[in-house]
């Protein structure tokens, strides 16, 4: 009876860890998530920036161009 007693002690504290590692599972799973959807929105803020970026470049040297540049360009 005693070996019942342990194997049933034993399955259920394996019952235990079964239900700790799903736990941390989806804990895990729940930060990647946040963690992909920060770098996500660090590339597309990086990306928008690069953009801006290059608009602002286009249009001072654009500015700084001399004139007949500006028309053989138009």
């Amino acid at each position: 009876m005693a070996l019942a007693g342990a194997l049933a002690d034993l399955k259920a504290s394996m019952a235990g860890l079964k239900a700790d590692v799903k736990a941390d599972n989806a804990d895990v799973k729940q930060q990647l998530g946040k963690a992909e959807d920060r770098w996500l929105s660090v590339a597309e803020e990086g990306y928008s920036e690069r953009r801006l970026v290059d608009f602002l470049k286009e249009q001072q040297l654009s500015t700084l161009e001399p004139p007949s540049v500006k028309v053989g360009r138009e």
